[in-house]
């Protein structure tokens, strides 16, 4: 300890010197283990986006274990050593470590002295913890890990300026602009002072030629009604110069979320995803607006300043050393407070994500009688959300309140030291109003410069939101080939595709022929629809390829991918607006008369045209005017309408009854070349030409219904499952 110092003096100090393990929460329950070793790579110096270390650790939404963490940590070069300590052992070992808490959960072990541990728990952010608390959630599995030989230092911490100066590229002339008017409107603010203090001392004081009082009040009402219209041009590009920058951002965020991959989706929940665009916006807005503005606030710190040194660079530099003093404590307080702002964006994001969630649900909740117990969840997210509100507003009051307070502060320093200059003979009545007056101008920019560097360092909880989605690699892109596929042959070869750690298909192989009407089985987890999923390009196989007409199906231009495959999922999707809207997906090319004649053979004409407007008449969101069956061949007929040669159909009639099933699919296999179809219904697979069986991603056998038979093999034991089970 040291000399003469309080136990808690020397902790804190020990504290301050200590660097500090960066934060980063979790988004989902199951990212505790992905948040902790990408908190620990960042604390040796290794900063990797959470979609990269997802994989590294092959987590899904089921989470990873604690052998799948050591691995992906020797994968970024860390050494790992795993003990079974008991709490007290913890102190011994090298810091920081990732412990298994509460037997479904990880954290970070920061510092463990003087029985008060300093833990990093991803799901609600920093907290210290006593000797007996730590023991009563630790589970004596603790995870050491330190650099080895192959460990590399790579990449930055993300911010959202860094985001913004990357959108402001193009926006050099702007900027040049903006920067130009703020600098001349700074001349301006600053020569209405200086010709101020002239007139006084030369005029007033020592009454001077009475032409001079003319000229001097003439030069600043000039400067004065300069002013207005100078502020005003420099408002206006600030104003036009962010909306560039947010939209820019906000373009970048959506054009970034249609190109990753499938899989992100799966490892993330819709609620959480859907309200991040909006959340793009608000983050761009604030982030490119404080930019913005300090851009324009530097010009008149840099003039102002020059003038006020060219009076006195003695007083000059005080001011800008307690200016200087009052950044750092701004700074430090938001240093403070990042981690509840990270905290307030993850409880709302995840307050959301429940609401929406409650809204999807509603239906099941009140048949189910869990609507108590539902809305108990969105009012315990909600409690949270206000309690995270709480913690922060405090700091936001001190924010708040703390440039008006520095202002007065200063200006009563800077004041003081100006009048004892004018005591000492250095100054001069007019110098000292001059001079007083530009301490003003440049306490109120500098300040608007603080806030501004504050206000980005608070939006950091939002920005890690949206830079979860913005650090996901974008799905890899393959040279576009020149015209279609000759030939509506669909060729898997020995395809193998994971969700996370857990293989789905595993070397699966098919031929699908031209013309050929294809039917897969399989019992549920058997890969089925991952296998339709890769065929037909909405899933990326982690080896083998998929081909159409010999060409790779990775390589036909996306435009025109639905002519050649179209794929209609599980879920049927209808969005609020027209019937023609939803089946022509707002493409001008797809005509009405198309669109009745895809709906004939889908059986959902006759439905439409009994709605009032037919097919202008409005959809609710979700189809939740129409029936299931209604939805999933309207679902049908927007793919059915662009004449593709392959369709492939994942449980797409599961809401029909087996006779609308079978006259919906005779109805398309006279329209379409070729068809992939999977139903749970075995009846309907006797219309298939060839049925293939799926078994834990491996094709069992194929052929036809009677061949199947004759065989006895897995098919048979489905037909004959399903014939008991309607018995």
């Amino acid at each position: 300890m040291m000399l003469g110092m309080p136990a808690p003096l020397v902790r804190w100090s020990k504290n301050m010197l200590r660097r500090r393990v960066p934060e980063i929460l979790q988004f989902e329950a199951t990212e505790c283990g992905t948040c902790c070793l990408g908190m620990v790579l960042a604390y040796f110096g290794r900063y990797e986006s959470l979609d990269k270390l997802r994989g590294m650790c092959g987590a899904t939404r089921d989470g990873i274990s604690a052998g799948s963490l050591a691995r992906a940590a020797k994968q970024a070069g860390l050494n790992v050593k795993g003990f079974g300590v008991s709490a007290a052992e913890l102190a011994k070992l090298p810091m920081p470590q990732i412990i298994f808490w509460n037997f479904n959960h990880f954290v970070v072990l920061e510092s463990l002295q003087d029985g008060v541990a300093a833990v990093l728990d991803p799901a609600v952010g920093r907290r210290r913890l006593l000797q007996s608390d730590l023991e009563a959630g630790y589970c004596g599995v603790t995870l050491c890990m330190e650099p080895g030989e192959g460990f590399v230092r790579t990449g930055k911490p993300a911010s959202a300026l860094s985001e913004v100066l990357i959108a402001s590229r193009g926006a050099g002339r702007a900027i040049s602009a903006i920067a130009l008017v703020g600098f001349g409107l700074a001349v301006l603010m600053a020569l209405v002072p200086a010709l101020t203090s002239i007139f006084i001392d030369y005029v007033l004081i020592k009454k001077g030629v009475d032409s001079w009082k003319f000229w001097f009040m003439f030069g600043i009402g000039v400067f004065g009604l300069l002013l207005g219209p100078v502020l005003w041009m420099q408002r206006v590009g600030v104003l036009k110069l962010q909306t560039w920058l947010a939209l820019s951002m906000a373009t970048r965020i959506v054009a970034k979320m249609f190109s990753v991959p499938m899989e992100y989706f799966s490892r993330r929940f819709g609620g959480e995803i859907g309200g991040r665009v909006m959340l793009a916006d608000a983050v761009a807005g604030t982030v490119s607006g404080a930019l913005v503005s300090m851009i324009a606030a530097s010009m008149q710190v840099l003039v102002v300043g020059l003038m006020m040194a060219s009076y006195s660079p003695y007083l000059t530099a005080v001011s800008f050393l307690l200016l200087s003093a009052h950044a750092a404590l701004v700074g430090w307080i938001s240093r403070q407070t990042n981690d509840l702002d990270r905290r307030l964006a993850l409880e709302r994001g995840r307050y959301e994500s429940q609401v929406l969630t409650a809204f999807n649900l509603m239906e099941h909740s009140r048949a189910s009688g869990s609507s108590a117990a539902m809305g108990q969840r969105v009012l315990e997210r909600h409690i949270a959300v206000v309690n995270a509100e709480q913690k922060h507003a405090p700091f936001t009051a001190l924010m708040a309140s703390l440039p008006g307070s520095i202002t007065g502060i200063l200006m009563a320093v800077i004041t003081g030291l100006s009048a004892l200059e004018v005591l000492h003979g250095v100054f001069t009545i007019g110098v000292f109003v001059a001079y007083t007056a530009m301490a003003y101008l440049l306490i109120t920019p500098f300040n608007q410069i603080v806030s501004g560097f504050a206000q980005i360092s608070a939006s950091s909880g939002s920005f890690d939101r949206v830079n979860d989605l913005l650090q996901v690699a974008s799905e890899e892109e393959f040279a576009a080939t020149q015209g279609l596929p000759e030939s509506s042959e669909l060729l898997v070869s020995n395809v193998h595709f994971d969700y996370g750690a857990s293989p789905v298909l595993k070397g699966i192989s098919l031929q699908v022929s031209p013309g050929s009407f294809v039917g897969v089985v399989g019992s549920v987890g058997s890969g089925k629809s991952t296998l339709l999923g890769v065929m037909a390009r909405v899933l990326k196989p982690v080896s083998g390829e998929v081909t159409v007409g010999g060409k790779d199906i990775r390589t036909i231009d996306s435009a025109h991918l639905s002519s050649v495959v179209a794929f209609v999922p599980q879920k049927d999707q209808i969005f609020e607006g027209t019937v023609l809207e939803n089946l022509s997906m707002w493409d001008p090319a797809i005509t009405e008369e198309q669109a009745m004649d895809a709906c004939k053979a889908c059986m959902i004409h006759e439905d439409i045209m009994r709605r009032a407007g037919g097919y202008k008449a409005r959809l609710r969101e979700g189809g939740s005017d129409l029936s299931g069956g209604q939805r999933q061949r309207l679902a049908l007929a927007r793919a059915v309408v662009r004449k593709p040669a392959i369709l492939i159909l994942d449980e797409a009639t599961s809401a029909l009854d087996g006779a609308n099933e079978a006259a919906v699919l005779e109805n398309l296999r006279a329209k379409i070349s070729t068809i992939v179809f999977a139903t749970h219904r075995i009846g309907t697979m006797r219309l298939a030409e060839k049925i293939v069986v799926v078994d834990r991603g491996a094709v069992k056998e194929s052929g036809s219904h009677e061949e199947l038979m004759q065989s006895a093999g897995m098919y048979s034991q489905l037909v004959a499952a399903s014939q008991g089970a309607v018995l």
